[in-house]
């Protein structure tokens, strides 16, 4: 079997959980509920989010915010035209 293949047939378990605070009646301390699962992409930069709310399933997907690069050589503004000559 592949390393692919092992991956493919690998159940893949939550590797953080996901919790929303509130406020406990009679205490300043926070009470966590919890809201749902994370799993760690494999490249590290970034995770899928499975929030379970109120009835609801919402996937997520969060990534690392890559810097920005411009891959293209920055075009001369065009020259106005006289459409009515």
């Amino acid at each position: 079997m592949t390393t692919e293949t092992q991956n493919q047939t690998e159940k893949k378990y939550p590797t953080h959980a996901v919790y929303f605070l509130t406020n406990k009646k009679g205490s300043e301390q926070k009470e966590w509920n919890k809201a749902g699962a994370a799993w760690i992409h494999a490249d590290n930069d970034g995770m899928n989010i499975s929030l379970s709310l109120f009835g609801i399933r919402i996937p997520l997907v969060v990534r690392k915010v890559q810097p920005y690069v411009p891959t293209a050589t920055p075009v001369a503004p065009l020259e106005p035209v006289d459409i009515y000559s």
